[in-house]
């Protein structure tokens, strides 16, 4: 077998192309509570303006009985808070987070509009604002599902993970049968590295419901992390079957059929991956790599220059370029790809260059021997981690 990425890389890829897909998709804000009961309130407050030429005809005929509504009875928070709920529907974000100030100044003990008004928050990117309006929900209503729900979800999308994970298993206590949460609650685990957790997590949300695609794609992710890779590719397919097409996925389902050895397969799995998002730099190193394994080399280098044209930093694009080029006979390219993978990690490839195989078929050329000499004066780390690979065979 030719060289292939080791186990830290895999996971750079995985994590890289995989998961912050997957957590990027699924940032859930709930917004379950349109109405609550009519408080007493004595404070009279103005409208907020709104924008009406970002609104169709149909949409201002469906605010009017709100606007109605607030001018009838400007003392009521419902009245703001439903005003709130319509506008943000129809994106007018900024009027609708005052209608909820308005709502909450008359009646601070209002639960719903805290939990609103936080979702709002998260969707203008004001993350810690969020946070606040949840707390405040929970403060009134301990067991307020869906403020403990988005509360938990802000705190992941901030990568406050440990705290998330508190957040989704008191979510879980409240409903032990959301499939959504013990997912979200899997993909936290993950961040974390806690593989075996996030499976059992996803194993729950798949007993709760098998025809998430979703959830078989996060679970194939971990599986491979857990270098269980026959398991990976079976939550692969079924994530497939059940419709979901994406680039994250048809790469993990590639990188499960590499890692079993499957070398045509993966090849055709990078290349629906590609179909789906031809920008992805580490699909194309990922596809280089089993070109290498399939001695194509110079197809793999063409697989390598794609990345690069995305990625110039690329380390592992520039490296493994290099070896095909040794390989191959082209020693100047070689050269100036190694050059380049060593300036940008020298740390993680320089302790390789004495024994890479790749590199022997040039060992003997006067530029490559100036090369190494030229580095030989600057010390090597030799607790560089390598690249999992053997010897390339010598078949064409």
């Amino acid at each position: 077998m030719a060289l292939a990425t080791a186990s830290t890389d895999l996971g750079a890829l995985l994590l890289g192309v995989g998961l912050l897909l997957l957590v990027g998709g699924w940032a859930w804000r709930l917004r379950r509570q349109q109405r609550a009961a009519p408080p007493d309130s004595t404070t009279v407050l103005p409208a907020t303006a709104i924008d009406l030429s970002a609104l169709t005809a149909e949409q201002a005929a469906q605010l009017q009985p709100f606007e109605q509504a607030v001018g009838d009875r400007p003392r009521e928070p419902i009245a703001w808070y439903n005003r709130a709920t319509t506008l943000d529907q129809m994106g007018q974000a900024q009027a609708a987070l005052a209608s909820y100030d308005r709502a909450l100044q008359l009646k601070p003990d209002f639960p719903e509009a805290w939990n609103n008004r936080g979702s709002l928050l998260d969707d203008l990117g004001r993350h810690q604002e969020a946070l606040a309006s949840y707390e405040r929900a929970l403060q009134l209503r301990p067991d307020f599902f869906e403020a403990r729900f988005n509360q938990a979800n802000t705190l992941r999308q901030l990568g406050r993970y440990q705290e998330a994970l508190r957040a989704y298993e008191q979510v879980l206590t409240f409903r032990p049968d959301s499939g959504e949460a013990w997912h979200l609650h899997g993909l936290t685990l993950a961040s974390l590295e806690r593989w075996q957790e996030a499976v059992n997590s996803y194993d729950k949300a798949l007993a709760i419901n098998s025809s998430d695609p979703r959830v078989w794609q996060s679970r194939g992710l971990a599986l491979v992390h857990l270098e269980r890779y026959a398991e990976a590719l079976a939550s692969y397919e079924r994530a497939l079957q059940l419709g979901l097409e994406s680039a994250s996925l048809w790469a993990g389902h590639a990188l499960a059929h590499h890692r079993l050895g499957n070398w045509m397969e993966a090849l055709n799995s990078y290349d629906r991956a590609l179909q789906q998002d031809p920008r992805r730099s580490q699909i194309w190193v990922q596809r280089g790599l089993v070109l290498m394994d399939l001695n194509l080399y110079g197809l793999a280098i063409q697989s390598f220059d794609r990345a690069l044209q995305m990625d110039p930093d690329d380390a592992e694009a520039h490296y493994a370029k290099a070896c095909c080029c040794a390989w191959e006979g082209q020693v100047p390219q070689a050269l100036q790809a190694l050059e380049q993978a060593l300036r940008l990690q020298p740390e993680r490839y320089r302790p390789l260059l004495a024994s890479e195989p790749y590199f022997d078929l040039i060992r003997g050329e006067p530029s490559f021997t100036a090369f190494l000499t030229a580095l030989s004066g600057l010390g090597t780390d030799t607790n560089s981690t390598s690249l999992t690979r053997t010897a390339p065979s010598s078949a064409s």
